[in-house]
């Protein structure tokens, strides 16, 4: 993999993508995914990590922009696999990068240890220490999205 498509890459996600631990049927998983209208970043996220490229069609007149929307998504060990080529590189979305890492492998741990991966036969400790790692994520993301709003209004002073 070349270093500098890895950099670009972690660009790209710090602008327009997200990381995030999502609640699933079985207990949580960690995303990564890239949004765009152009489908040049995506395909290049797809090349170098995998995953699923989809493109969507919006016909909502209430929305910004009815344009399509190319989206890239990857998830749990191919999300670890990509984070940690991307962590160097990551600006804004490091902290996220971090600690979804951080949750996947304490998961990976319990599952090593007692063998349960999905939310049956976890313990309330397990459950709640994943539902810890949600509401972090959760809450890392909402800062960051108003701290963006709030740096976006400072460029015109």
């Amino acid at each position: 993999m070349n270093l500098l498509e890895i950099a670009y890459a972690a660009g790209v996600i710090d602008s327009d993508g997200w990381i995030s631990i999502s609640p699933s049927p079985s207990s949580y998983k960690v995303l990564v995914g890239l949004a765009q209208v152009e489908p040049q970043a995506v395909k290049l996220l797809s090349s170098l990590f995998g995953g699923t490229v989809s493109l969507k069609k919006y016909s909502d007149p209430k929305r910004f922009s009815s344009r399509p929307m190319y989206t890239w998504r990857i998830e749990g060990k191919t999300a670890k696999k990509a984070l940690f080529e991307l962590l160097p590189y990551l600006r804004i979305k490091n902290a996220q990068a971090r600690l979804a890492l951080d949750y996947l492998r304490t998961s990976e741990e319990h599952f090593r240890k007692f063998g349960t991966q999905g939310s049956i036969g976890l313990d309330t400790k397990e459950l709640v220490r994943r539902t810890t790692y949600y509401l972090a994520m959760r809450e890392l993301n909402h800062r960051a999205a108003a701290e963006t709003k709030r740096e976006g209004s400072d460029l015109n002073d």
